[in-house]
């Protein structure tokens, strides 16, 4: 970048007309579209405020505590069957949410503008008062209709099981949270809690009990904000205990998730409310031998991580290992046990991707599981992926009830709640996953991706250096373009030797019989073997150092006119001086690309322009050997058969 703004300012340039940069304040997720006819709220607000629903704005006021104030400020309507919210967000309507109290379910909102927003944003506006973040949207506005000039009030439309997506207007803001008194509202405090974090504010959580509520066991409705005012409560009562958690909750605690959801209000750090130091003899642990699931690349007992760039089929592959295990393929302690696999699929779908791939890779699908999470909001049973660290011990109960030795996460950063480029955010949520890998001996596997560009391959893992540190075993992937296949190194082991060998693979095309009658087409993993190429060399190839043999080869393919027997392309280059790997490298990068053919199934290997190549060359055949799965280890000591490969070489 220096190098950049150092030429533009050479050549005259203003730098401001070439580079832009990204405003802080866009939300880093797609904002649901507003709606089609911003006019829409108002046709259910106007006759709710003249009067056409009488005994629905007499609940409001009464059994609600709003008053015509807030009603009209916030558009509040009644469409006749439920009363409407329409949500603002960024100078648009973009939502309506419609209550019905009792209902079931007690909100709807109109389809495809569900997204999670903060609500209503507009009091955040002109000023620097404290945020108190409410559960629901009628605590919210009676908690703004009551502050006093004392703080805002805002809260998120999705309840407390769904965090806003966008939390950057309370960067910088002091928020102090106050869910509803009950389990769902203490799990979506302490899940929102690292976001607003993260987000750049200075969270703490109010426990409702300070103020003298109390749950009553035979109540199904929770104690809120709302009871807290209707039973007598003020805004200066609320600040006192906003000014009580500034002293026990200082700031700089306050912006680190861990210690903060640990000291907020009512928060005692466990679900018993205590905790001490132990002391255990080392005498009294029995020492025992590391295992491994695929030794020497999977240790039992521990978090393991595969990273690499898109399109190396990083998922294909964790699929691959899964039915590995699953058959008690894959060389290790578990070698000849079956087994059960977890598998956390977020960026693709069950029924079109994740079903038809275990399919072609052969999976036993009664023994491979989809692992979400159930929650129940407004008395409807939802699933959502997890949300780490809060479902941990969720995933550590299905562990030890399906008995499953495998659980693989993809992508991983997916499941984070926070800035995953901060440390602490992301030993918050793999040491817990590495304790339960730990204490159910399994192996959780968490997918995620490379950065771009050369350098250490170690150093490429997205995110912060912690991911590397909390893994005990790291696998590395990446296209090796010379060869046309995919490479898995082994980039960090702590429990056995790293293995000096890297393994090949390649994505071969599988049709498979769907449900619904049709085909459909996917991806499945065939092993190619053992190579000497690593992901770190891969990355690191010096790029356009080729471009005298590219040149050559462009010269000699146009003057031959017609495809070429592979070994006198060879020959003639290295009469040029250049190498096998040189000329096999320039194939590729060519233009047009030169293809390698066979001519038949006895036939030999031609290299030949994609144009020219031969309508009745059958399609090229992979260079080695096809060694399918487990096949490679069962057979990697037998006596390889002879073959041509497509560069004109016999090789067993």
């Amino acid at each position: 970048m220096r190098e950049v703004l150092d030429a533009i300012a050479v050549i005259g340039i203003d730098r401001t007309k070439v580079i832009k940069t990204r405003s802080k304040a866009e939300p880093a997720f797609e904002l649901p579209e507003p709606l089609e006819d911003q006019n829409k709220p108002f046709e259910w607000h106007d006759p709710f405020m003249q009067g056409r629903y009488p005994d629905q704005m007499e609940w409001l006021q009464v059994a609600r505590g709003l008053t015509l104030g807030s009603i009209e400020q916030r558009r509040i309507g009644y469409d006749s069957q439920r009363y409407t919210f329409p949500i603002r967000y960024r100078g648009k309507w973009r939502n309506v949410r419609r209550y019905l109290p009792g209902g079931d379910p007690k909100w709807l909102q109109l389809p495809g503008h569900g997204a999670a927003l903060l609500y209503p944003t507009e009091v955040l506006a002109g000023n620097t008062d404290p945020v108190l973040l409410c559960e629901g949207e009628l605590d919210a506005i009676l908690a703004q209709q009551q502050s006093e000039g004392l703080f805002v009030a805002v809260t998120g439309t999705g309840g407390a099981g769904v965090a806003p997506k966008d939390l950057s207007p309370l960067a910088g803001r002091e928020v102090f949270v106050a869910y509803d008194l009950d389990d769902p509202g203490r799990k979506g405090a302490a899940k929102i809690l690292p976001l607003l974090i993260a987000a750049g504010a200075v969270a703490r959580i109010i426990d409702l009990e300070s103020l003298g509520l109390s749950a009553d066991p035979g109540d199904k409705s929770a104690p809120d904000i709302t009871d807290f005012f209707m039973l007598g409560g003020t805004a200066e009562i609320l600040h006192t205990e906003m000014v009580r958690l500034r002293e026990a909750v200082p700031e700089e605690v306050a912006k680190n998730s861990v210690l903060a959801k640990a000291t907020s209000s009512g928060n005692s750090g466990t679900s018993s409310g205590v905790t001490r130091a132990v002391l255990r003899r080392a005498s009294e642990i029995k020492s025992r031998l590391q295992k491994f699931l695929w030794r020497p690349r999977l240790p039992l007992g521990t978090l393991s991580l595969f990273a690499g760039r898109g399109g190396v089929g990083k998922s294909t592959f964790a699929i691959w290992v899964a039915v590995e295990a699953q058959h008690g393929r894959l060389p290790g302690d578990l070698l000849g046990e079956k087994m059960t696999v977890l598998y956390v699929s977020v960026e693709d779908h069950w029924e079109t991707q994740m079903v038809p791939r275990l399919v072609a890779a052969g999976a036993d699908l009664d023994r491979f599981y989809k692992l979400d999470i159930e929650y129940t909001e407004d008395n409807v049973t939802h699933e959502r992926i997890p949300n780490l660290p809060e479902d941990t011990q969720l995933i550590k109960e299905k562990i030890i009830e399906s008995g499953a030795r495998l659980v693989i996460i993809d992508p991983i950063t997916s499941t984070i709640s926070g800035d995953d480029h901060k440390r602490e955010v992301v030993r918050a949520v793999l040491d817990p996953l590495a304790q339960i890998a730990g204490e159910t001996d399994s192996v959780i596997i968490g997918i995620m991706h490379f950065n771009k560009g050369i350098g250490n391959a170690s150093d490429k893992l997205s995110g912060s250096h912690a991911y590397r540190d909390t893994a005990r075993s790291v696998l590395l992937f990446a296209r090796d373009e010379d060869s046309d296949q995919i490479v898995m190194s082994q980039d960090k082991t702590n429990y056995a030797e790293a293995d000096d060998q890297s393994l090949a693979y390649r994505l071969v095309d599988t049709a498979v019989d769907l449900d619904d009658g049709n085909i459909g087409r996917v991806a499945r993993v065939e092993i190619i073997g053992n190579v000497s190429t690593s992901v770190n060399q891969i990355i690191n190839r010096p790029q356009g150092q080729d471009s005298d043999v590219v040149q050559w080869l462009n010269e000699f393919m146009a003057e031959m006119g017609a495809p070429v027997a592979a070994q006198v392309v060879l020959d003639t280059g290295a009469a040029e001086g250049f190498t096998k790997t040189q000329l096999t490298r320039a194939r590729k990068r060519a233009h047009p690309t030169v293809v390698t053919r066979k001519t038949g199934m006895d036939g030999g290997w031609e290299w030949s322009y994609e144009e020219i190549a031969r309508p009745e060359e059958i399609p090229e055949i992979p260079e080695e050997v096809g060694i399918l799965n487990g096949e490679f280890f069962a057979t990697s000591s037998a006596e390889a058969p002879t073959t041509e490969t497509e560069s004109g070489d016999v090789e067993k």
